[in-house]
């Protein structure tokens, strides 16, 4: 790092125009072969690209958009929903590689696993949850029953894991849809991230793009409940 950074009250440094699009600061520059001109004449593709759930999908896989999107959606007082969509991800990643690695078979690996899901649900799906997410009413019991259920054995604590990641997938996909129906058009709708959305060629006809103030209020924890 030493050979491109110089810590010295000479070294000059500049934010390069990629950079500066990145932050919003520069427009990307229209471009005559660029994808919105070809999805012109591919109506498949614009239907693809319309799609709030493509959006979200690439929205969350480019480091850029999802930092504006965190805080998009901590302005609107839902960023738990992200927050629990990502933890969600890391349990099930890392109960697949136990799984995978056959080491759910060992007692401790299993309690262990079971006390990262016990951790989960109390800050975001129990009832009164620091963070409590909405989600259905049928899907909040089955995960109360589940989660309040005692195990009294090795097979019924492996049983009732599998049955965990099952459940937490399910509140996942409900998360992540309602992210793309509510709180991925009205980020779309900011005039901030105009920008940035354009550098990165995320289409935006089909959202309903009217300028708007500031960030609106989503649906989280404190609005609607099942």
């Amino acid at each position: 790092m030493a050979t491109y950074f110089q810590p010295t009250k000479h070294a000059i440094y500049t934010i390069t125009e990629r950079g500066q699009r990145v932050c919003g600061w520069l427009a990307r520059p229209p471009s005559i072969d660029s994808e919105d001109s070809r999805d012109i004449k591919d109506p498949k593709s614009r239907l693809a690209k319309d799609s709030n759930v493509n959006r979200l999908n690439v929205i969350l896989q480019d480091a850029a958009l999802r930092l504006l999107f965190k805080e998009f959606l901590r302005q609107s007082l839902c960023e738990e929903n992200l927050q629990f969509y990502f933890d969600v991800s890391d349990f099930t990643s890392n109960y697949r590689a136990l799984e995978k690695a056959g080491k759910l078979d060992r007692p401790d690996a299993v309690r262990e696993t079971l006390a990262a899901a016990y951790g989960l649900y109390n800050s975001f799906l129990a009832s009164g949850a620091p963070s409590e997410l909405n989600i259905d009413h049928s899907l909040r019991n089955r995960l109360d029953s589940r989660m309040i259920r005692t195990n009294t054995d090795e097979e019924s604590m492996r049983g009732s894991l599998e049955e965990v990641v099952e459940l937490f997938e399910l509140a996942q996909n409900v998360v992540f849809k309602l992210m793309a129906s509510d709180s991925v058009p009205k980020f779309l709708r900011d005039p901030r991230h105009a920008a940035v959305l354009r550098d990165h060629e995320i289409d935006l006809i089909g959202s309903n793009r009217t300028l708007s103030p500031g960030p609106e209020r989503t649906v989280s924890r404190s609005n609607t409940r099942s």
